[in-house]
C-alpha cells in the first residue's frame, strides 16, 4: 500500500507541475493540487506507524484508485495547454 500512496503523490506532483506552469488561470486547481500533494505525504508518513485492518486498507486502495483517475483526467487536460 505505500508503494501505492507513493505512486499517487509522484503523480500529483506531476500534475501540480504541469498546472503550475499553465500559469495563473488555473490557480485554484494548482492550490488544490499542491494541498493534496502535502495531504498524501503527511497520510504515508502516518500510515507505517497506524495498524490498519486489511478492510481498512482495501478502503485505502479504493480510494488511491479513485484519486488516481482524478489526477490523470486532470493530467490530460494540462497537456492540453
Amino acid at each position: 500500500m505505500p508503494s501505492d500512496l507513493i505512486t499517487l503523490i509522484n503523480l500529483t506532483k506531476k500534475v501540480y507541475d504541469g498546472y503550475r506552469s499553465a500559469g495563473n488561470e488555473y490557480s485554484d486547481v494548482t492550490h488544490t493540487l499542491k494541498s493534496f500533494e502535502v495531504l498524501l505525504y503527511h497520510v504515508d508518513r502516518r500510515l507505517d506507524v497506524l495498524n490498519i485492518d486489511g478492510r481498512r486498507q482495501q478502503e485505502i486502495v479504493e480510494v488511491v484508485k479513485g484519486c488516481q483517475g482524478a489526477l490523470r483526467e486532470l493530467q490530460a487536460v494540462a497537456r492540453r495547454f
